[in-house]
């Protein structure tokens, strides 16, 4: 909503840029804890005083029950926008770098919805599926990915990466390319760390 932005106090923009900027740099949004010890606030009370107002105000969303539960709904003072995040490899999985706070404003044509964030793709493992370097991946926060949809994942502590996922029967995740130059991604989540960013749910292409 145009004019919002001066009902967020100065800490809240703060909170919410930092909620912004972690969620670009390691691909999953910071728990209340990081961010009270970021601001050196002694308890995460205050914080979640502080979250509730700013969701309040439509700038972000918080999923019940879950530490990593909050995703971005709005950019300050640019109403219908989607936050620009960072780069998502569709290739080899590799940090997910975080942008300069750029923000597309998209219609519901896109297919995009409040809470959904943008990636932009580099590598080519998923050029099959229509999805190149350059283009931006619209992403649908959350774990909720069946077999066969494309997702973006996070390998390890800090790498994602954008293939197809499908769960197997003994417990491991298989990533897989749309592109034949490209080799599946087999991970063992009792082994390693991995974290379901989110679905990709369309794709935009800059000319």
């Amino acid at each position: 909503m145009p004019g919002m932005t001066e009902q967020l106090t100065k800490r809240q923009q703060e909170i919410l840029a930092f909620v912004e900027s972690e969620t670009a740099r390691r691909g999953i949004p910071p728990t209340v804890r990081e961010i009270a010890a970021h601001f050196g606030m002694a308890s995460p009370n205050g914080v979640w005083c502080h979250l509730r107002a700013i969701e309040a105000k439509g700038y972000i969303k918080k999923e019940p029950g879950a530490s990593r539960g909050t995703s971005i709904t709005r950019i300050p003072g640019k109403a219908g926008a989607f936050p620009l995040v960072g780069e998502v490899a569709a290739g080899e999985p590799r940090l997910a770098v975080q942008s300069d706070g750029e923000a597309l404003t998209l219609d519901e044509a896109s297919g995009a919805r409040p809470g959904d964030f943008l990636l932009k793709v580099k590598g080519e493992s998923m050029t099959g599926a229509g999805i190149n370097p350059g283009d931006m991946a619209v992403v649908r926060p959350g774990g909720d990915v069946s077999n066969g949809e494309i997702a973006v994942v996070m390998v390890g502590e800090e790498d994602a990466t954008v293939k197809r996922f499908y769960m197997e029967r003994d417990g491991r995740i298989r990533l897989v390319p749309e592109n034949p130059a490209f080799r599946p991604v087999v991970v063992d989540p009792r082994v390693m760390h991995v974290k379901i960013v989110g679905r990709v749910v369309g794709v935009l292409r800059r000319y």
